[in-house]
């Protein structure tokens, strides 16, 4: 057995599991369940997300309706901090439900029309696990950055969002069902941030 660290929470944790890709086959009694499952993974962390920032460009330049703000969610988190916090945009879910209610309305030829769009936008993306690649906003050194500003208070996070959010506005920012930014996609923002820095 190895040993892997992570975090949940605001927690430290160690979990053991297997030492290789054979064991991990061997105790999933299937061959390549390894690969399939760090395929998965990447996707569901990675390629999915960029997928749908992606796709959601796609859907309101070609349909026409626009991606609207989430209100409840930045009523929460503006109650919640004291500085000034950029609007959360609608989540994906919400918005691709809107576009097929009302621009789809149960046309079958726009329907399908949608999901050709969204074929050609996933096209784009490779499911590719190399952090140059797959993380290049989210390399170590700025998960750990993310980590560690998402261990603070609500009003600490949104400071450090709110600044680096004003460098790069452009960026959209994945938050939890509570408007808690996302680690992820806060170590994109901290790259992007620091890139923006380094040529202005």
């Amino acid at each position: 057995m190895k040993s892997y660290d992570t975090r949940s929470c605001g927690y430290k944790l160690r979990f053991n599991g297997p030492e290789s890709v054979e064991e991990y086959d061997q105790k999933a009694k299937k061959p390549g369940q390894c690969l399939e499952d760090a395929i998965n993974n990447t996707i569901y962390r990675g390629t999915l997300p960029e997928w749908q920032d992606e796709f959601a460009r796609v859907l309101a330049k070609e349909t026409g309706v626009a991606r609207e703000v989430d209100a409840e969610a930045t009523a929460k988190l503006k109650a919640r901090a004291k500085g000034e916090v950029k609007d959360i945009p609608e989540r994906f879910k919400a918005y691709n439900a809107r576009v097929k209610a009302t621009w789809a309305n149960g046309d079958e030829a726009k329907e399908k029309q949608l999901g050709d769009w969204a074929q050609s936008a996933a096209d784009k993306i490779e499911v590719d696990p190399s952090p140059s690649d797959r993380v290049s906003a989210a390399q170590k050194g700025d998960l750990a950055k993310a980590s560690d500003i998402l261990d603070h208070e609500t009003d600490y996070i949104e400071a450090k969002v709110s600044k680096m959010l004003a460098k790069v506005p452009e960026y959209e920012l994945a938050r939890d069902e509570e408007g808690k930014p996302e680690l992820t996609s806060l170590a994109r923002l901290i790259a992007r941030w620091i890139e923006a820095e380094l040529t202005s």
